[in-house]
């Protein structure tokens, strides 16, 4: 549960940084709002290609589960 920790925070924190709102994000990342909202949540994880996405948006490293 660690990493979901870690996502969650760097996509929260990203978020915040820029003042963008969930579809904003989801749109920057090209998914739909829905699947956004539940990584952020921690509902669901991202794939790989998503991850790669992630991290140079959020210009972080995130780990694989």
């Amino acid at each position: 549960m660690k990493e979901s920790t870690e996502l969650q925070d760097a996509l929260r924190a990203t978020r915040a940084e820029r003042g963008w709102c969930q579809w904003e994000m989801a749109y920057e990342l090209g998914v739909p709002v829905d699947t956004y909202r539940a990584w952020e949540q921690g509902r669901r994880n991202p794939n790989a290609w998503s991850r790669e996405q992630i991290a140079a948006l959020c210009r972080t490293a995130i780990t694989a589960t």
